[in-house]
């Protein structure tokens, strides 16, 4: 998810749409999250309508003890859903609500880029 290969996405890989899944990340300061949500495929672009994308997230800063709830737009572009507040080392983002897939259960994340920026 945050190596920035084309075609290779985050999937949550439980029995239904994820919700309460959890993605941790670690890193020394995280300023802004970018998002690219749902199934970003060039070659076969009918997967982001086909799998489920997140539609709610909650943001918790581990080691701040403070949350945020996003509100993430159906959109295949990115989405900078963090920016300004400087946030420390660990992070866990918990999928509360999807925007449901026209076949597939999965929800996928395609790249989330982390920046001090």
């Amino acid at each position: 998810m945050h190596d920035c290969e084309i075609e290779k996405v985050w999937v949550e890989g439980i029995k239904g749409y994820g919700i309460g899944e959890k993605i941790y990340l670690s890193k020394s300061d995280f300023r802004t999250l970018i998002i690219l949500n749902g199934y970003i495929s060039f070659n076969k672009p009918y997967l982001y309508e086909q799998n489920s994308r997140v539609k709610k997230l909650k943001i918790i800063d581990k080691i701040n003890k403070k949350e945020f709830i996003v509100d993430l737009k159906d959109t295949p572009n990115p989405q900078k859903i963090l920016s300004g507040e400087l946030l420390d080392r660990e992070l866990i983002l918990e999928i509360l609500e999807v925007y449901i897939g026209s076949k597939y259960e999965d929800t996928c994340i395609s790249l989330i880029i982390a920046s001090y920026l």
